[in-house]
């Protein structure tokens, strides 16, 4: 399964980032991948809740309904679903302190067995774009 994990620290406290990353109607100011949700995301998540989006890889539109399978606040947030070709999405955000604030770790896991050599890489290069960015925006978002 291909899996791309981004670490990034910021300077300030994991409740402000946790906040942030939680707020899933915020989530297409910072998360380049989502391009809308098709639901709106309850203001508070629960294990189990399902929510529709669109999700865009390599510029190509893919709806995904997301299953919130953890939500473990102030720490992590696991969202998995179907997406095309059989695939499987899967977006996990962990937050956890540091001496100088905080830790987010982004971590976005494509499940599908015709995922292999260079379509992998690609697609997978594409991500890790996508993730890169995405944690760049969320620094600006909370400054």
């Amino acid at each position: 399964m291909p899996t791309i994990e981004r670490v990034v620290e910021y300077a300030v406290a994991p409740e402000r980032l946790w906040a942030v990353v939680a707020d899933l109607r915020g989530w297409q100011d910072w998360l380049t991948v989502l391009r809308e949700w098709a639901t709106e995301p309850a203001e508070t998540l629960v294990q189990g809740a399902r929510l529709d989006g669109v999700i865009t890889v390599m510029s190509i539109p893919m709806t995904v309904t997301w299953t919130v399978d953890v939500c473990d606040p102030p720490r992590s947030l696991v969202l998995s679903g179907p997406a095309v070709l059989n695939s499987t999405v899967t977006l996990r955000a962990d937050v956890e302190p540091t001496a100088t604030g905080s830790r987010a770790a982004l971590t976005i896991d494509v499940d599908n067995p015709l995922l292999v050599g260079p379509i992998a890489e690609t697609l997978m290069g594409s991500i890790r774009a996508d993730v890169d960015a995405s944690m760049t925006n969320l620094e600006s978002r909370l400054a």
